[in-house]
């Protein structure tokens, strides 16, 4: 006999939980989720959240761990829900650092899923959006680029792939001609090989490494490669899910590729900052 993780109740041979409590229990995790959320966001009185979220806890539940986690996703969702391409507003960010200060968050607890840093993204596209530059990105270590007087590093991403498209060339083609047996099992073959030159483009790894973005210029720096690319010698962009490619301009030049794991805001800042 197994008692329900839920309740603690006998839940019956070869089971841990009763249906109706798992029911329950889940239902009140959304109810305290959504709370959180709107409080986050500013459509609920911060005095009353936590008293609200305690009297969801199901009973004979941990109260205290189960209101934290409340919490922690509610400050994600509401994240998530105010960012938009022209980043977060500037009473959205109001309402989500009273909401911070209000429940006593730690960074390491915001930042568990990457929310906090998405929210320095969104406030770092807000200030370029609106003509600003300013760095919100926070790191104690040295970076690896030489900037130029008065540049400033807008953004640094620590763990970027750098691909780039690269030609390869080959013949393919055929023998033409005639077989002439001379003796048994040996044959001449008369003719000539004719190939043609064929080229394919192929996406290749160039390293993995710190890829910077500064009010001017976009930086790359690994243990075998390191580059600078002005904004002003870029002449396309190309979107990806998970990255942003260049081409610069050159009539030599190929595609380039910068994979970072968030395309959505790599491309946003790199385009608004180009344009600006």
């Amino acid at each position: 006999m197994g008692d329900c993780r839920f309740c603690g109740q006998r839940a019956g041979l070869f089971r841990d939980v009763h249906p109706a409590c798992e029911t329950q229990y889940y239902a009140a995790v959304r109810q305290m989720t959504d709370t959180a959320t709107e409080t986050a966001r500013g459509f609920r009185s911060l005095a009353s959240l936590l008293p609200t979220l305690q009297g969801l806890v199901p009973n004979n539940v941990q109260s205290a761990a189960l209101v934290r986690q409340a919490l922690v996703n509610g400050f994600e969702l509401a994240v998530k829900a105010c960012i938009t391409p022209d980043g977060v507003s500037a009473a959205d960010e109001r309402s989500l650092l009273r909401y911070c200060q209000h429940v006593a968050l730690k960074r390491d607890e915001l930042d568990a899923n990457g929310a906090f840093t998405r929210l320095m993204m969104g406030l770092t596209l807000r200030d370029i959006s609106q003509g600003k530059i300013a760095t919100r990105y926070q790191s104690g270590a040295p970076i690896p680029f030489n900037l130029g007087q008065n540049e400033r590093l807008i953004w640094l991403f620590p763990d970027a792939a750098y691909y780039e498209e690269k030609i390869f060339r080959e013949f393919e083609g055929g023998h033409q001609g005639v077989s002439i047996r001379v003796v048994s099992g040996v044959y001449y073959r008369t003719g000539r090989y004719r190939g043609r030159p064929v080229e394919r483009q192929q996406r290749t790894l160039v390293g993995r490494g710190q890829l910077g973005i500064t009010d001017l210029s976009l930086y790359f720096s690994s243990a075998g490669k390191g580059l600078k690319i002005p904004f002003k010698k870029i002449v396309t962009f190309q979107h990806y899910e998970d990255g942003i490619g260049i081409q610069r301009d050159s009539q030599t030049a190929l595609p380039q590729i910068f994979v970072t794991g968030d395309g959505w805001f790599i491309c946003n800042i790199v385009t608004k900052l180009a344009a600006i």
